[in-house]
């Protein structure tokens, strides 16, 4: 009798997990970026659905935190050792982007006329400072985004070419 592996298991063949978390990835890192982009016009949007859609990404970007926990440990530990300048300079970009979403959402939350109301909880009016810091650390977002997508752009395009385009055009090569 013979026993026949799962696809996963046999020579040749990759794992089944690794790609379904890079689809995983993919999927999540292409809404959480449209969402920031979206949250980025609160006057084509409007405040309620920028307010709630700005705390929906808050969950997509823990989301994010929470799946790439691994990576986030692993380089935090080895920070002192011997690392590549890319992956040092990825890791930076990464906490300074981390550290400005938290300025933005927070700021956000302090400021926020449809969030916090919703809640039972009430606006200070004199949330000038506030607003400000919302406003400068939004901005400031947008610029380390673009930096963020730049240095994984090779990714973004490897992912893209492979799972839409090539599945769009019947090109996907399988074990590439």
């Amino acid at each position: 009798m013979t026993t026949t592996l799962p696809p996963e298991s046999q020579p040749g063949q990759p794992p089944k997990k690794k790609s379904n978390a890079t689809i995983v990835n993919m999927v999540l890192d292409s809404c959480t970026f449209v969402a920031f982009i979206l949250a980025m016009q609160p006057h084509g949007t409007g405040i309620p659905i920028h307010e709630w859609g700005s705390v929906a990404l808050s969950f997509a970007i823990i989301l994010h935190l929470v799946l790439h926990w691994d990576w986030i440990s692993g380089i935090t530990r080895k920070l002192l050792s011997q690392l590549p300048t890319e992956t040092r300079l990825g890791y930076l970009l990464n906490l300074i982007f981390y550290i400005d979403m938290t300025v933005i959402i927070l700021s956000g939350l302090l400021i926020s006329k449809s969030v916090l109301p919703a809640l039972g909880l009430s606006v200070d009016e004199h949330a000038g400072p506030w607003r400000r810091l919302h406003g400068l650390s939004a901005d400031a977002g947008i610029v380390i985004l673009a930096l963020h997508v730049a240095m994984h752009r090779k990714w973004i395009v490897n992912v893209f070419q492979r799972y839409v385009w090539g599945r769009l055009t019947g090109q996907a090569k399988a074990g590439r």
